[in-house]
């Protein structure tokens, strides 16, 4: 990040390695800044819905998640990011819709479910194990 500070994917790195951490509040400021720099993907968004939910902060999470909704049905960014959102907000039958959304969509991502460290609550329940089988 010194040598590029305007590398929006480095701060979402960033904030996915606070948010898998349990740092949420340095999660928040990380994703803050890569929606800043990364305006045409939902990524940042939905990372940062997960931060406030993470901190509580429902009513901003939820607002964040629409946002990444949105992205997504229009093709600019990824249906597992929404699934995650969704996920951290405490919905995991709209998590699930929306896994088999990115599972019909051929999502790229889908791949590596069973590695992604937000979702490490899913893992072991018979529905994420049956979707990470596919």
């Amino acid at each position: 990040i010194a040598r590029s500070p305007g590398n929006g994917g480095l701060h979402w790195g960033l904030g996915l390695a606070f948010l898998t951490s349990d740092r949420p509040r340095e999660a928040r400021a990380a994703f803050e800044r890569a929606r800043e720099l990364m305006t045409i993907t939902n990524r940042a968004s939905a990372g940062l819905s997960c931060a406030l939910a993470a901190l509580g902060e429902i009513e901003g999470a939820r607002r964040m998640l629409d946002e990444a909704k949105d992205l997504a049905e229009r093709g600019r960014g990824s249906a597992v990011d929404v699934a995650i959102a969704y996920h951290w907000l405490g919905d995991d039958d709209q998590a699930y819709e929306w896994l088999d959304r990115a599972l019909a969509a051929h999502e790229m991502w889908i791949t590596f479910l069973h590695l992604d460290p937000r979702l490490a609550r899913l893992r072991g329940t018979p529905r994420f194990d049956a979707l990470t089988q596919v």
